[in-house]
């Protein structure tokens, strides 16, 4: 298992984390393998050959020390984390939490990207130091610079619908707050978020196959798992 941070903008992941480990894969009774679907959600459609296998979605995320003040280098790794996406507003408590420091850090999220549709892709990067973004090993955006919220902006990039390309952003926290942002557009795509559905963790990074969702109403939450799971009657508890 990975380790976790409980982050107030990631606590729901956590929270879904921990109650899967307290839900040992066996036997399940009919009625609650057919849970029920809680209010403002759907279920799943049945398929003859059983449900589709869940797919984790987000980046692994490496949290790690300098090696000295302004070394911007990735000596000592403190922890990792799956990451829903690049939405940070602030990274000083995972910085604290993971390497027991909130200056003089880096991070690295590792995973593929896919497009949702074929386009030509701008991606918009900002953050709190430098950072640096490649797709396929390439470059993308390079600005390895002590200032904070200058945003940058990528060439277009030609993405296909359906395939997937290695990912890789990495940052530095010199001294103060620190923040990461990163955002694309198409021609057709207003400037937004690159949203969790278009990011797959690396293969080699092991994490709990879960497939969370939460209702419209923001008050159930729903689960589903790539087998079949026992022992719910203390969940709640």
């Amino acid at each position: 298992m990975t380790r976790r941070h409980t982050r107030p903008r990631a606590r729901a992941w956590a929270l879904l984390t921990a109650a899967a480990l307290l839900l040992p894969t066996g036997g399940l009774t009919a009625s609650a393998a057919a849970a029920d679907t809680a209010p403002g959600t759907s279920a799943a459609p049945a398929e003859q050959d059983g449900p589709a296998a869940v797919e984790v979605q987000g980046l692994k995320g490496e949290y790690f020390s300098m090696s000295a003040p302004g070394a911007r280098d990735f000596a000592e790794l403190g922890g990792t984390v799956l990451d829903p996406q690049i939405n940070f507003s602030g990274l000083t408590g995972t910085f604290q939490e993971l390497n027991g420091r909130t200056e003089h850090t880096t991070a690295r999220w590792t995973g593929r990207i896919e497009a949702p549709a074929t386009g030509d892709y701008t991606f918009h990067a900002i953050g709190d130091n430098g950072f640096r973004l490649f797709i396929d090993g390439e470059p993308v955006i390079d600005h390895w610079e002590p200032d904070w919220d200058n945003e940058q902006t990528s060439a277009a990039i030609r993405l296909n619908a359906g395939e997937k390309h290695d990912f890789r952003l990495e940052m530095f926290q010199d001294t103060g707050g620190a923040n990461m942002f990163l955002r694309w557009s198409t021609p057709t795509l207003p400037k937004q978020l690159v949203p969790m559905s278009a990011f797959t963790p690396p293969d080699d990074f092991e994490v709990y196959p879960l497939e969370p969702s939460v209702g419209e109403n923001g008050r159930q939450v729903r689960v589903r798992f790539e087998g079949r799971v026992g022992n719910v009657k203390g969940l709640a508890e």
